[in-house]
């Protein structure tokens, strides 16, 4: 099982690294000083999403729809499967095709849910509304935890890379570094990923590349 980490993330705005607990506050400090656009159209809604010790921070245009926002946490989090995803307010699900900016205001908070077999369940919340003149195109990542520090939970000493799903959902330590998994003949296994859907049914990796590439705001 895992252990509760102290976990970090890189702000893509100026590549340095935070403790999870400031990098918001980091961010927001970098778009207030950035946002001195007038147009609204210009809008771009910071938006966090947490699953346990996982977490990203996006850039969210205006015009977006919740079916953009889903494809970026299907593509980077999620996807396995081709599974159902929702995304939920009181029990009331919302419209994929709706404008976020219909729904979206700095404190609004709903509840994503990917796969309604073996859920994973993401806490969405909107942190701020800036009005942002030179941006990326689309929904930008601007941070996301690094990689949690999982070690063989067999030798304890080398980097986990392979999860056995039967084993964690027995409640043992089911990461395996390369050379220990090899003297295992489960043959069942999973890649250990930077995802709150590592080892639920078949999630082997993201299906876009996150390259953590700098964002430029102005």
């Amino acid at each position: 099982m895992m252990a509760e980490q102290k976990v970090k993330g890189v702000c893509r705005i100026c590549e340095k690294e935070y403790a999870s607990s400031s990098l918001q506050r980091h961010i927001k400090s970098h778009l207030s000083k950035a946002a001195t656009a007038t147009s609204k159209k210009n809008t771009h809604f910071l938006v966090r999403a947490v699953v346990g010790p996982y977490f990203m921070y996006f850039l969210v245009p205006l015009k977006s729809h919740f079916y953009d926002l889903d494809r970026v946490l299907r593509n980077y989090w999620m996807e396995c499967c081709g599974h159902m995803s929702s995304f939920m307010v009181d029990r009331e699900e919302i419209d994929m095709n709706l404008k976020i900016n219909k729904v979206f205001y700095a404190g609004f908070k709903c509840e994503y849910i990917y796969d309604w077999g073996s859920s994973t369940y993401v806490s969405i919340e909107v942190k701020d509304a800036y009005v942002l003149s030179k941006t990326p195109k689309g929904i930008s990542i601007i941070a996301r935890n690094n990689p949690l520090d999982l070690k063989c939970g067999k030798c304890e000493k080398k980097q986990a890379v392979i999860l056995i799903p039967e084993e964690y959902y027995q409640g043992k330590n089911p990461f395996y570094c390369e050379d220990c998994h090899e003297e295992n003949d489960d043959e069942y296994y999973h890649s250990v990923t930077n995802s709150p859907r590592m080892g639920v049914c078949g999630y082997d990796g993201e299906t876009d590349d996150d390259d953590g590439a700098k964002v430029m705001i102005e």
